[in-house]
């Protein structure tokens, strides 16, 4: 039986890093210091929906499907996992360093809080995609 590697240390809460590989055909072992990657970091709920949407080829409108919920808060899990990924490194216009995209999609900091709360009440359904258009154009014409 194999068990998932853990992502956290159940003592102080920080990273577990892996020092030892193994093959499993040849029994060759590797020693080290390996970084994991960003993915198994994240709880076993978010992998599996990343796994899901990577199967439906990222159509939001299957996931709806599959999960039994709106648009919107796919893509408010969406976000979370992006932020989860992205949250700790350094980030710069909207890209991490190593490629990731910020969950706020690169919003400069001076305009930030407010287009993204504006984004945010839109994926919460708290506003309409008309009302949303309509405070975004305000808000890049200085109204």
């Amino acid at each position: 039986m194999q068990y998932e590697i853990p992502a956290i240390c159940p003592v102080c809460q920080g990273s577990f890093q892996v020092k030892r590989l193994g093959c499993a055909k040849c029994g060759s072992i590797l020693e080290g210091s390996f970084a994991p990657d960003p993915l198994s970091a994240l709880p076993k709920e978010m992998r599996q929906f990343i796994i899901i949407f990577i199967k439906c080829r990222g159509n939001i409108k299957e996931m709806e499907k599959i999960y039994g919920i709106s648009y919107p808060t796919v893509r408010a899990r969406l976000d979370e996992i992006i932020s989860s990924i992205n949250e700790g490194a350094g980030q710069v216009d909207g890209i991490k360093a190593d490629g990731g995209i910020k969950a706020d999609g690169g919003i400069k900091a001076d305009e930030g809080p407010a287009k993204l709360d504006i984004l945010k009440n839109l994926a919460n359904g708290e506003i309409d995609i008309d009302k949303a258009r309509e405070l975004l154009t305000k808000k890049g014409t200085g109204e």
